[in-house]
């Protein structure tokens, strides 16, 4: 993994926290034609665009999290 968009598709197609290029575009702010572009590495994403993908997995993860715990409970 060499670069920005090796690191994007990694982190939203890893094992068990699959986010879509759709997921990603809604919680980001940016659109999936943007995310394609970056991980086809036709574009240059800015810093602050880079800073908002990965703040945007992170947060995606965070909720997977939390909903297999919620899913995971046993009703009482």
């Amino acid at each position: 993994m060499g670069n920005f968009a090796d690191l994007i598709y990694n982190l939203r197609t890893s094992k068990g926290k699959f986010v879509s290029q759709t997921k990603l575009a809604t919680i980001s702010g940016y659109t999936q034609t943007y995310i394609s572009l970056i991980e086809t590495e036709r574009v240059n994403p800015s810093k602050r665009c880079k800073k908002d993908l990965l703040r945007a997995l992170s947060y995606s993860s965070n909720l997977s999290a939390s909903n297999s715990t919620v899913q995971g409970e046993n009703p009482r």
